[in-house]
Parts: structure tokens; C-alpha cells; sequence
């Protein structure tokens, strides 16, 4: 569908997320295949902080994508993959007139800067995703940031339900000594996973849980 990570982040109204991908270079003039600009998504979505989005996008775009493509190639060559295996959700607060949301989880990481979402499930409080999502990862400690959202499907702006943000330094780290014990030149190694329920809040007040299992994945040379 041509969207980049860029396109993602204002899509979902992710102001941050929106800032770490113009630093580390992703074009903010780049077209989707429906010719749409990540500026263009934003506004079009009207998620959470989409004004204060299409105003910094808008500025980089008057000053031109200074976008150097070797940027981009030399964060292709990462190696590692984080495998987030998102099970299910419990107890997820309604959101919509007379019945439960429609949930979605959106994942991101930030090194290199990675955002994914998982479909939406409709009208429950409980959803059962059981889907794989991928994110490009370099092996250091970081964050995995999640947020549940209701998809209102274009009608409205989508609701916010909670987010939560877990540590992924134990999981780096025995990923590393367990790579430590096998032979490098293996394509698919053995790595560890973190079975993990996990409570989403929203302005501290508990929201549901989420339930995932994350394992660091080699990614075979080409």
C-alpha cells in the first residue's frame, strides 16, 4: 500500500513517534499508493494530535526532505526483529454508544523507530488478536510502547482506550547470551520469549489488560 512508518504515526495522531521518524530522516513528502502524504493521512484521520502533526510536517515540508536515502539503507541491514505475538486483551473499557469497542493495538519502537498495528476486533470488551506483528529492532535496550485504540473505521476520530510501555533490556539481554551459546553463521537461532499480561492505563486510570509473548528474532542474511 506504499505507506512508510511516517505515514503510520500520523495515521494514529502519534506526535512523538511523528518527530523520532523526521529526525532519523523518513521523507515527510513521500506518497502512499493511493497518493496520499503522511501530512495528507493526518488530516484525513484527525487522530489524538493530528493538528500539532500537520503543523510540524507542513514546516519540514517547506523546507524540503533533506532525506539522505543511504540513511534509510544503512537501518535495512539490521539484523534482529521483534516478534510480538499479541494474544488477547481483557476487560477493555467501552468506548462506543450502547456496545463494547472495536479495539486495535498499535506497537512502536524507537531504535530504529518502527510502528506496527494489529486488525481490529469488533464490539468486545475481550478480543482475541492471535497475530504475529514484526518490528525491525537493533539489539539494545529499549521500550516497546503499545496503544489500544476503538476504531470508529473513518466515521469519527479513533478513541483512545489506554497504552501501556514495557522494558525490553531482560529480553535484550538474555537474547544476547543465549545467541552467546550457538553457532553465529545459524540462520533461525533459538531465543528466548516473555509471556506477558500487561494493564493499559489512560490518564492513570486502568483501562484492561493485554495479554502478549515477545521473542527477538534473527533475521537470515539475505
Amino acid at each position: 500500500d506504499g505507506n512508510s512508518a511516517l505515514h503510520f504515526a500520523a495515521w494514529g495522531g502519534h506526535l512523538e513517534a511523528v518527530k523520532v521518524l523526521v529526525a532519523a530522516g523518513v521523507p515527510v513528502s513521500a506518497a502512499n499508493d493511493d497518493g496520499h502524504t503522511p501530512l495528507d493521512v493526518a488530516g484525513l484521520f484527525k487522530n489524538r494530535d493530528w493538528q500539532k502533526i500537520v503543523l510540524h510536517l507542513a514546516d519540514e515540508a517547506a523546507k524540503g526532505d533533506t532525506h539522505d536515502p543511504s540513511r534509510l539503507k544503512k537501518g535495512s541491514k539490521d539484523r534482529f526483529a521483534l516478534q510480538i505475538k499479541l494474544v488477547e486483551g481483557q476487560g477493555l473499557k467501552a468506548l462506543d454508544f450502547l456496545q463494547n469497542s472495536d479495539p486495535y493495538c498499535a506497537c512502536c519502537l524507537s531504535n530504529p523507530p518502527g510502528f506496527v498495528r494489529s486488525k481490529t476486533i469488533a464490539n468486545t470488551a475481550s478480543p482475541q488478536w492471535n497475530q504475529i506483528l514484526l518490528l525491525r529492532m537493533n539489539l539494545a535496550p529499549q521500550y516497546l510502547r503499545f496503544e489500544v485504540w476503538d476504531d470508529d473505521f473513518g466515521e469519527t476520530p479513533d478513541d483512545f482506550i489506554g497504552m501501556g510501555v514495557y522494558n525490553l533490556s531482560n529480553l535484550v539481554t538474555a537474547t544476547k547470551e543465549k545467541l552467546s551459546q550457538q553457532d553465529p553463521n545459524q540462520r533461525d537461532p533459538e531465543t528466548p520469549d516473555e509471556d506477558i499480561w500487561w494493564e493499559i492505563k489512560n490518564k492513570n486510570n486502568t483501562t484492561g489488560k493485554i495479554h502478549f509473548i515477545l521473542k527477538i528474532r534473527k533475521i537470515p542474511p539475505d
